[in-house]
């Protein structure tokens, strides 16, 4: 897991500019710090989900700066205003992540949702018409802890599985690994019943390889 600050360190991190390993599947998680519910179900949890990721999945969340990076040329929330994972403290900029969710909503011709939301994506050659998306609503709900926790518990184990979680997948797969269309298919299918959590699909958008789901 990366929380990262600017959007073009998020795309020079997918493109494997700053990794030895480009992962095939892709998730990056706009959750603003200033919304008290995303904290609350989200953001207090990301030391649990940093720990669980592994390393096949990498998991990208716009507009957190580490501490001693940050500097005056940015518009920062000081004093609450902070995540910590892994031992290290991220303070948010409101300016990175707004810059952040717009460009990103226009790169990749998705709608900017005003609740947390999670994009899993599989990278194609550095095209971005050509990614493949998963769009996940992260609504607010009596169940939102248990369910976004579940949910991520869930990506995490299937991207250590890769295809060999749908026993009855035709889907391709990118060196054995995870990829959009085998979770695409496991959401829309199985997750219900093994989870007891309901999806809702809002939009599928055949020609951009866009699924979008609210939990």
């Amino acid at each position: 897991m990366f929380p990262i600050g600017t959007y073009e360190r998020l795309i020079s991190k997918i493109k494997g500019r700053e990794m030895t390993r480009k992962a095939d599947l892709i998730g990056i998680l706009f959750a603003d710090i200033r919304q008290s519910e995303t904290k609350e179900y989200i953001l207090n949890y990301l030391d649990t989900f940093n720990s669980t990721s592994g390393k096949f999945i990498d998991f990208y969340i716009p507009g957190y700066y580490i501490e001693e990076e940050v500097t005056k040329g940015h518009e920062t929330y000081y004093g609450f205003e902070k995540i910590e994972v892994d031992s290290k403290t991220y303070i948010f900029s409101v300016k990175e992540y707004e810059k952040a969710i717009q460009t990103f909503a226009k790169d990749f011709g998705v709608k900017r949702r005003y609740v947390p939301a999670l994009y899993l994506i599989e990278w194609s050659n550095g095209n971005f018409s050509n990614a493949e998306i998963i769009e996940i609503e992260l609504n607010k709900s009596p169940d939102s802890v248990k369910n976004t926790g579940e949910l991520f518990d869930v990506i995490f184990e299937l991207s250590k599985k890769g295809t060999n979680i749908l026993s009855n997948s035709k889907s391709r797969s990118i060196n054995n690994a995870l990829t959009v269309s085998d979770l695409r298919d496991y959401l829309l299918g199985d997750f219900a019943s093994d989870t007891g959590i309901p999806v809702v699909a809002s939009a599928f958008n055949i020609g951009k390889r866009l699924l979008s789901i609210k939990l």
